[in-house]
């Protein structure tokens, strides 16, 4: 359960990282137009990031239906679970420091979608 809560909590990082990322080499230095080997070698680091990010955003999809079949259980026992003091910070805290350092750097290059995997292994190891 703990895994899943992870995968839904990095997620929105692995949305972004998307919508940031999404753009490719499509020419070569004269201008013409790469062909698919080209286009994939001249892409790949960026084409891998882009694919975990997209079976990350699936899994975090899969967490949240998995989440939800809960509420149409027809069990009866479970834990209530009462908020006593809600801190609001805690979300922007969480999103100043791991979402958005992840999000500035660049992946397009093989050093960056490296670093950019041990960062999110040793989050995940955290």
């Amino acid at each position: 359960m703990k895994y899943k809560l992870m995968i839904q909590a990095l997620s929105p990082l692995a949305l972004l990282t998307i919508i940031k990322n999404f753009s490719f080499i499509v020419r070569d230095e004269c201008g013409k137009n790469l062909d698919t080997a080209s286009f994939i070698s001249a892409n790949l680091p960026l084409l891998i990031i882009l694919a975990i990010c997209v079976v990350w955003i699936l899994f975090a999809a899969a967490a949240f239906l998995w989440f939800n079949s809960f509420r149409f259980s027809d069990r009866k026992g479970g834990y209530t679970i009462k908020i006593k003091c809600k801190k609001e910070e805690d979300s922007l805290n969480f999103f100043m420091t791991l979402i958005l350092p992840l999000l500035i750097d660049d992946v397009n290059t093989w050093q960056g979608a490296i670093l950019f995997i041990v960062i999110i292994a040793l989050i995940w190891g955290l």
